[in-house]
């Protein structure tokens, strides 16, 4: 028994076992990690985070929200509104 404990228990194979159990926990914690990103891309990606409103604004839908011309105004006058991709910060 002493003999197999002093053979398993050398500074390679604690230095293996070790990288072993970094690399073992770093698996879930990567995959827990993408999926939050995921949850907060498809978040954002349901609303803009800024829209503007008026009478003489037109959203263009055909257009993606990220292109310029997707609001248009002939009024110089507009109402903006910012969201939150996080949410409401009110409880």
């Amino acid at each position: 028994m002493e003999d197999f404990r002093r053979e398993f228990l050398t500074k390679n194979n604690l230095i293996a076992f070790l990288l072993l159990g970094i690399f073992a926990l770093s698996i879930p914690l990567t995959v827990s990690l993408l999926k939050e990103q995921q949850r907060l891309r498809s978040k954002a990606a349901e609303e803009p985070p800024i829209v503007f409103k008026g009478d003489s604004v037109k959203v263009n839908s055909t257009l993606p929200i990220t292109d310029p011309a997707y609001y248009t105004t002939t009024d110089p006058t507009v109402q903006v509104e910012l969201r939150s991709p996080l949410g409401d910060p009110r409880p």
